[in-house]
């Protein structure tokens, strides 16, 4: 059949409408976005919010269970005093009376702190020159600002920085040069954030007593 005026204009009236339908359906369908997020310094006592309010009645979760010493505010925020790393995680808000799971509000507390001791800290030890590995495990919950570094050659007084002397977050690798043959020292390393340093780690190696041809031509070059 042979299409009409009116049923061409009928289908540039559906077209949109179909659209605007799927788009509904679509947004109806959607993920819920990450809970918000609240931070506080270790130490620091903070209120969690109940996401969406409450009427000032509320059940606050953790784990899944209900926390039994949990005292809300009148207004159903949860107060966390001398928040430590283990108070670090998500919790659920439930207005009181609530029963269906699908009713409990999400919130994340980040507990913010001086970095971890860094790990999996190794040196491989050459004749003249060193190389000192490791990696960040716990960032305090914040990014890291830098490494520090230092070494030393073991019964010397006075600890010696690396060239160049910064040393960037995402490095996890350093080459320290002009050491002795046939020599213990000593390597030290930390993270930095803005919250302050994280405790050092140290280690030892030994140089080896001749240079191999491509440790020289790495020094040469």
């Amino acid at each position: 059949m042979k299409p009409t005026f009116l049923s061409g204009i009928w289908m540039k009236m559906f077209i949109p409408l179909l659209g605007i339908t799927l788009l509904l359906a679509g947004l109806a369908r959607a993920e819920p976005g990450p809970p918000p997020l609240v931070t506080a310094a270790l130490g620091q006592n903070v209120s969690l919010p109940c996401p969406g309010g409450t009427d000032g009645d509320a059940v606050w979760l953790r784990d899944g269970l209900a926390l039994a010493d949990a005292a809300p505010d009148t207004d159903g925020q949860l107060l966390v005093t001398d928040a430590s790393v283990d108070d670090e995680g998500l919790y659920g808000c439930l207005q009181h009376g609530g029963e269906d799971t699908g009713d409990v509000k999400y919130v994340r507390l980040l507990v913010k702190r001086p970095p971890g001791p860094l790990v999996n800290v190794s040196v491989r030890a050459h004749t003249v020159l060193a190389e000192l590995f490791w990696r960040a495990n716990d960032t305090g919950s914040v990014p890291l600002t830098g490494v520090e570094l230092r070494y030393r050659a073991l019964g010397e007084q006075h600890w010696r920085r690396s060239l160049p002397p910064h040393v960037a977050p995402s490095e996890t690798h350093r080459e320290l040069y002009h050491l002795r043959p046939n020599r213990t020292y000593e390597f030290r390393v930390w993270a930095t954030n803005e919250m302050g340093e994280g405790p050092p780690v140290t280690v030892q190696a030994t140089t080896r007593p001749e240079p191999s041809q491509l440790e020289v031509v790495r020094i040469t070059y």
